[in-house]
């Protein structure tokens, strides 16, 4: 669990591609709870990278931003007050791509990790992450 404002980043340097929609990457979450408010900052076996969120507890999903192209990407979540933003950067680029901001409901204390899906429910899917970098936690 962290608080506070932070920025957390990982590189996927490997995605399985056992559907083009099964990804890996960096999330945050308000609870451990299956409708918990959350931002994924994430790349794709078949779509790019991308930022998935759920602003409120109990809230619909959605999706903003996405840069194509394949893993090994390089990800990060920003966190000042209420806003996440996310950002990705394909391998060799030198500059982050803004993936969007979203203003949330979470409350100061969330968990941060990893989090890799199939999306298929008869495929296990896994990834490589060369690291995880949080700065900033208070």
């Amino acid at each position: 669990r962290s608080s506070g404002d932070f920025d957390v980043e990982t590189v996927v340097r490997r995605l399985d591609a056992v559907q083009a929609w099964t990804k890996a990457g960096i999330m945050i979450r308000e609870s451990l709870h299956p409708g918990s408010a959350h931002a994924f900052a994430l790349v794709s076996s078949g779509k790019g990278a991308a930022f998935q969120y759920r602003a409120a507890n109990g809230g619909t999903s959605a999706q903003a931003g996405i840069i194509p192209g394949l893993a090994p990407f390089r990800l990060r979540l920003s966190r000042r007050g209420a806003q996440i933003s996310a950002f990705a950067r394909a391998e060799g680029a030198t500059t982050w791509q803004p993936l969007g901001t979203i203003t949330t409901t979470m409350g100061s204390s969330i968990y941060v990790g990893m989090a890799v899906t199939s999306h298929d429910v008869t495929r296990a899917a896994s990834a490589t992450f060369d690291f995880i970098a949080i700065t900033g936690i208070s």
